[in-house]
């Protein structure tokens, strides 16, 4: 972090003044010994079962359904597409953003609020009628917030689901590599295995940063903890709103929340020198053919080019000198070093 002006003489032109400033020196660390870490793991099975093949192939189904007209006259039941027009209003008064003509949405997706949704079940195409919904306390629309609200919906479309079936045909429209459904099912298993695998390797590194951190445990800088603790908190706030985690937006959540980001803030400064110290020890670099695997694995997940994530990271971030290519090098190389230390430490598994 960058120096902080503390105080400082009444300074005149010409003659000399003086001043003091506030930095953060790094710590000193011992020599990380990598080979005295020991954690236990839950299992090192990663076994993927056929339910868990049946599960993503109906999930594939669902994502390939179709919808269509209802052979007779029904209520409208849950995974329905309906199409409807409604208009809300609180304590009598019409809002903005309550009101649509002609919305599509399938029953059970919760694209709406569920008292919503559960408003439209058992209504019949053709007909109207009003629906109360209770807003959540934490709703993003903070003027909404425990407010309760009358829609008057109008039901003018029932279209049911139809599943496809679970043939060839479906595993080539799914995915054009696998061409029949056996081959299918292979890749599935094959694609489950290998984040199975991930996610016990990412949990092991995790176990790894807590035991070094418990052990090396030096003093850091109080004003980087704080600072980042800050960016943490402001992170998981706006997350839990956009995944509509219910909480209660009080003094004690906020006190309790920050409690939590000043304690991770701290573990991950501080695994951050152990890191740096494992990779100066080691000489661990970061290569052009890392930085090459790390574009094309962006890449892939963002549907992008290598090309424009390479002009990413090219560039620098707003207010910064630095391209953002130092940042990745910098994690890259905190993940080999972890990958070192994860290869040296000794790895238990529960109840053997």
């Amino acid at each position: 972090m960058p120096p902080v002006l503390v105080a400082t003489d009444h300074p005149q032109e010409n003659k000399a003044f003086s001043f003091e400033v506030e930095v953060d020196l790094r710590p000193e660390l011992p020599t990380i010994d990598c080979e005295s870490i020991e954690v236990t793991q839950e299992t090192a099975s990663a076994e993927v079962t056929d339910e868990e093949v049946e599960q993503r192939l109906n999930n594939i189904r669902e994502r390939e359904a179709t919808f269509s007209d209802i052979p007779f006259a029904r209520p409208a039941q849950d995974k329905d597409l309906v199409v409807i027009s409604f208009s809300g209003t609180v304590d009598g008064v019409a809002r903005d953003g309550m009101a649509a003509e002609n919305q599509t949405l399938v029953l059970g997706q919760k694209q709406f609020l569920p008292e919503f949704e559960a408003g439209i079940l058992g209504m019949e195409t053709g007909t109207s009628k009003d629906i109360e919904v209770k807003f959540p306390d934490n709703y993003h629309a903070e003027d909404l917030n425990g407010k309760t609200a009358i829609f008057k919906i109008t039901l003018h479309q029932i279209k049911q689901k139809n599943l496809p079936e679970l043939n060839d045909d479906l595993a080539k429209a799914a995915d054009p590599d696998a061409p029949t459904l056996l081959a299918l099912r292979m890749k599935i298993r094959e694609e489950l295995k290998t984040q199975k695998e991930k996610a016990q390797k990412d949990k092991l590194k995790d176990l790894i940063g807590d035991a070094l951190t418990a052990k090396y445990n030096f003093p850091v800088s109080q004003r980087q903890v704080a600072s980042m603790a800050e960016r943490l908190a402001e992170h998981t706030h706006h997350m839990m709103h956009q995944m509509g985690v219910e909480h209660e937006e009080s003094e004690e959540h906020a006190k309790s929340l920050m409690e939590a980001s000043l304690k991770k803030a701290e573990r991950d400064i501080r695994l951050s020198y152990i890191l740096e110290a494992i990779a100066r020890a080691q000489k661990i670099e970061v290569t052009q053919d890392d930085l090459n695997a790390r574009y094309a694995e962006v890449a892939k997940k963002s549907g992008l080019s290598v090309a424009q994530i390479k002009s990413h990271y090219a560039s620098k971030e707003e207010g910064s000198e630095v391209p953002r290519v130092e940042r990745l090098k910098l994690e890259l190389q905190d993940e080999k070093s972890l990958d070192y230390a994860l290869s040296r430490a000794t790895i238990k598994i529960k109840g053997s």
